[in-house]
This record gives C-alpha cells, structure tokens and sequence, in this order.
C-alpha cells in the first residue's frame, strides 16, 4: 500500500454536496458487498505487519486503531460518499448505522454486525453503537427481550456494543440550553461523558443515531 497516495483517493465519487443516489439502497449494496470486509482485514493486517513489536519486559503490545474523533476530523475533509453522507458531515462511529439506514431493526442490525470479521482489530473500529428507545430499558417485559436479544447477539460472534437510552427530544432540549442539564451523561464511543460538554459535532453524531424503538 502506498501510504501517501491510498486507493480512497481514486474510487471516483464525485465532489458535489451529496451523491444523487438512494440512500438505502445503496447502503443495502455495500452492507452485503463482502469486499470492505476484506480490505479492512487486509489493512489491519498490514497495518499490524509495519508497526509490529515483540511487547516489553512488563507485556505484550497490542495495536489500537482509531481516536474518539477521526471520524469528524476525517470527515470533514472527505467528498460525499454513496451512503447519502454529504461533503464534510462527520461519518459514523464504529460499525452500527445512523440516520435510519438500519430499517429492519435490533435484531437485523445485530445480526449483520456479528458477521463481520473482527480479525487484527482490538477497537476502534469495531465500536458498535445502539440507541434504545426509553420504554425498551424501563418496561420490564421489553427489557428481558432486549437482554435475549443481546445475548444471542454475543453469542452469535459479537464482540461489542454500547447503549443510549436517552430520549432525542431530551438531548435536543439540553443542546439548545445546557444550563437545564449539567448532569445529563451519555455513552459517547469508548467513553462516558457530560453531553453538554462535548464538541457541538459528537453532540449532533449522537442525536442522529438511529432510535430503536419497541413494539
């Protein structure tokens, strides 16, 4: 690979301010299409080969790949792309689905993640967020399903997921006046914090995520 000259660089997706496209389908596409699976494991593998060291005299070393930001920072300097995303809009946390690409619900969207191949990725990459409906966690009967839900899923292959169960029109009402929520936290990606104190674009990327919502 060359390192100062990427293939991303000569796929073709044109610059204009969105990619006239359907989104879904064309989400639909590259979810089943398996060669971004297999280019993530060739990188990570190369990646792992360059900066391969034998661990010191305390452990052994493992490679991490992401930063709870890359994907602003790359993203804001990045065209559109076929998935609907317009030029210089943060891309998603992880390997979940925001802004309702994943129609199908929990359990599909589940299901195609513990597909995925985690080979060479600890991380980063692997973050796999899932917004929750309040009633699924406070509703007794919902939250046992979703807990089997959950089950299966990491039984099945998964190896991540993190939960928000806060509702959109609360996280709303704290962007627009933080003052009322000092103490309103969220699970971010990786980590926890205060919504009102984070950067105005990973308070936009959590309240875009998809909600899913109980029957």
């Amino acid at each position: 690979m060359n390192l100062t000259e990427p293939p991303v660089v000569k796929t073709g997706y044109p610059p204009e301010d969105i990619l006239l496209s359907d989104p879904g389908k064309t989400a639909a596409r590259l979810r089943r299409y398996i060669l971004s699976q297999n280019v993530n494991t060739d990188t990570m593998i190369r990646f792992c080969g360059i900066f391969r060291f034998d661990g010191t005299v305390m452990a052994d070393v493992f490679h991490r790949t992401g930063h709870p930001r890359h994907h602003a920072w790359f993203g804001e300097k990045t065209d559109a792309t076929p998935d609907g995303r317009r030029r210089g809009d943060a891309f998603m946390i992880g390997i979940g689905q925001s802004d309702g690409k994943d129609r199908r619900g929990l359990t599909a969207l589940l299901c195609s993640v513990s597909q995925m191949d985690p080979h060479a990725v600890i991380t980063g990459a692997y973050v796999c967020n899932v917004y929750l409906e309040e009633s699924l966690v406070r509703d007794k009967d919902k939250f046992d399903l979703t807990l089997r839900i959950l089950y299966r899923y990491f039984m099945d292959g998964g190896v991540h997921v993190q939960l928000n169960y806060v509702s959109k029109d609360e996280l709303l009402k704290a962007k627009a006046h933080p003052e009322d929520y000092p103490s309103l936290r969220v699970r971010v990606t990786g980590f926890s914090g205060h919504f009102t104190n984070l950067q105005e674009e990973m308070q936009d990327e959590i309240i875009k995520r998809t909600v899913i919502r109980g029957r």
